[in-house]
């Protein structure tokens, strides 16, 4: 590429080698791979493109690769919230700087409620949703831990107990 001239890039997880591949889409070949953790599911790119957030499923974590160099930044626990990140999600403020956003890392298993116990495991009240905050100014912590409620009943019964047909008294 000449000056001036934009290279066009995409990146995609490869979950069973736990590597990002770094392709050029104009000569259609891999410029580099990144190893990340275990199984990665999603990736998520800051509004400038400086930063790229990478879901590893299998290790509980998110890794964090400078998009500028193709450079692994860290890699952020989050196993302790639940752990199995298969997705993300950015903000972006659309300013110059992307230091001053969250990810958005929904945990894929839901976590047993307070006070509930594995007896009754498939009950519509036992489980809550987990989402870690990642602050990307230091690319290190989880800011925020937030809690989704455990959804009203649906009348669902995975005890035993069977639902009363419809159309029968």
């Amino acid at each position: 590429a000449g000056a001036g001239d934009t290279v066009r890039r995409r990146r995609r997880v490869e979950s069973v080698d736990g590597t990002v591949s770094v392709v050029d889409l104009s000569a259609g070949t891999v410029t580099s791979t990144i190893q990340v953790g275990k199984e990665p599911q999603a990736l998520c790119l800051t509004g400038n493109g400086t930063l790229l957030y990478v879901a590893n499923y299998v290790s509980g974590s998110v890794t964090v690769i400078d998009a500028t160099n193709n450079t692994t930044v860290s890699e952020i626990d989050v196993s302790a919230l639940g752990g199995f990140p298969r997705s993300l999600a950015i903000t972006n403020d659309d300013d110059a700087f992307d230091n001053d956003e969250r990810v958005v890392v929904p945990m894929f298993f839901g976590q047993l409620a307070s006070g509930q116990t594995g007896k009754d495991e498939g009950q519509d009240l036992q489980r809550v949703g987990r989402v870690a905050l990642i602050d990307t100014l230091d690319n290190t912590t989880v800011t925020a831990n937030v809690t989704l409620t455990a959804m009203a009943n649906t009348g669902f019964n995975a005890n035993g107990s069977t639902l009363p047909l419809l159309g029968t008294s």
